[in-house]
């Protein structure tokens, strides 16, 4: 999975290591501040959504993305029978999406999805 954010954020990281190791010279300039560290927990769960279906996964919500218990997650396309409607999985619970399956062929009991939420014992 890629994306222009990820792609932008590996070549800063790669000019960024090369300055550290001397092959660029100049000033580093930080495109933005550096982030923050989180902990995030996992409850249980309604924290995973699973594929029901063999199929195609189109995933309907974005890495970092809040999202809401019964919120849409993705749908399985069915290309061995393609008058079959799409089946759509839908979120157990709420929280951060902080997995998500790159691959686009799934089986049933494929992970789609993990959700988290911050751990408030170390916020």
């Amino acid at each position: 999975m890629s994306s222009k954010r990820l792609i932008d954020q590996g070549r800063q990281g790669f000019l960024n290591f090369l300055a550290h190791v001397g092959a660029l010279r100049g000033e580093l300039v930080p495109e933005g501040p550096p982030a923050e560290t989180r902990f995030l927990r996992v409850e249980g769960s309604h924290h995973y959504v699973y594929a029901h279906d063999d199929g195609l996964y189109e995933p309907l919500a974005e890495l970092g993305e809040r999202v809401t218990k019964g919120q849409a997650a993705a749908r399985i396309h069915f290309p061995d029978t393609p008058l079959r409607e799409p089946v759509t999985v839908y979120f157990g619970g709420q929280g951060e999406i902080a997995c998500r399956r790159v691959q686009a062929q799934v089986r049933r009991g494929d992970c789609l999805f993990q959700l988290a939420d911050d751990d408030r014992q170390y916020a």
